[in-house]
This record gives C-alpha cells, structure tokens and sequence, in this order.
C-alpha cells in the first residue's frame, strides 16, 4: 500500500477505492510478464486488504481466484460497530454529525480528522467468474468480516476459522491448492 513503504504517490490517503485499484494494478503488471499466464492469475488479502482485493474481484474478471486471511472490513465496522452493536438511531447520528462537518469545511472552517468511513460494501456475489476461500481466526473479533463476506460470495466457496496466531495452523496447502484449482485454465 502507498501508506507503507513505498515512494509512491499520493501518501498517506485512506481510499478503499485506491486499495482496490492497486490490486488490478497488479494485475496490469503481470499480464504483461512473459512467463505469467493471464488466465491463472489469483489475489491474496491479508487484514484490511481481505476487503480491498475481494472489490478488485468485483470489477476485474481476471482475478479468478481471491483467499482472505484474518480479512478485516473497515467499511462495515464503521458503519455498524463491531460486532454489529451500532444501532440504526447511532449511524444516523454519526451521518447528520459528519455532513455538518463538511459544511464547516466548505465554509473554510477548521478540518477534523478521523479514523472512519461511510463507504458501504456490495454483495460480492455479482463476482460469479473467481472463488473465493476467507481463513480467519476462531476466536478473532474479526471473524464476523469473513462469515459476512462467506454468505455474500457464489460458489465455489470455502471458509476455515481456526486460531491464526499458531503458524502450524494456518493452512498454508490449502491456500496453494486453493490456488491450483482455482487458477487452473478453463
């Protein structure tokens, strides 16, 4: 991500969109690498880039295959609080206070920063050409992303909880097969 270590431009911006766009500029990238076939081509989302690579595979069929590790999906916890606790009544709240906000910004006021997002997440099953597979951790208060995520998505389609933090438990062979199978050319 270019809020890392990259020297890219821009820095430090928080855009999903960018996010998902990096993803299909990978993709760009290595479709144009000689030893690189294009039908074969799968993603990988670890944490917040679980959400991120599966919005690169809504729009972008050449992705055929996305696996999610511990996906996090800040959209949905902004909006809904973790484990869905923010109420109806809370959002519209947070709505009302973050448009008069913007109007204090537009009329030169001062600028508030924040951690949050109103960006809301689409059913990910209108990706109908890549499958997906989420792992998260079973105890993980991120669980809740991948389940969500896993009931959205078409078949084929695959999810694993189990603790995340043991690497004899993350299962590393079921993402390679994963990937074989599922990049395999039709």
């Amino acid at each position: 991500m270019l809020t890392i270590l990259s020297e890219g431009e821009p820095r430090n911006v928080v855009s999903p969109d960018l996010y998902a766009e990096t993803f299909s500029a990978a993709v760009n990238y290595l479709t144009l690498q000689d030893f690189i076939d294009p039908e074969r081509i799968g993603a990988l989302g670890i944490c917040g880039s679980g959400s991120f690579v599966i919005s690169a595979a809504r729009i972008d069929s050449r992705i055929k295959a996305v696996a999610t590790s511990s996906m996090y999906d800040m959209g949905a916890v902004n909006r809904n609080g973790l484990w869905k606790a923010q109420s109806v009544e809370q959002r519209k709240a947070a709505i009302v206070s973050a448009t008069q906000q913007r109007s204090i910004e537009a009329a030169g006021g001062e600028v508030q920063y924040t951690c949050t997002s109103s960006r809301q997440t689409r059913p990910i099953s209108n990706a109908s050409s890549t499958t997906f597979t989420f792992v998260s951790g079973d105890q993980a208060h991120s669980r809740e992303f991948s389940e969500d995520a896993y009931a959205g998505a078409a078949e084929p389609k695959e999810l694993y909880c189990d603790l995340y933090d043991r690497v004899d438990l993350i299962p590393f062979a079921k993402f390679a097969e994963f990937a074989v199978n599922n990049t395999a050319t039709q």
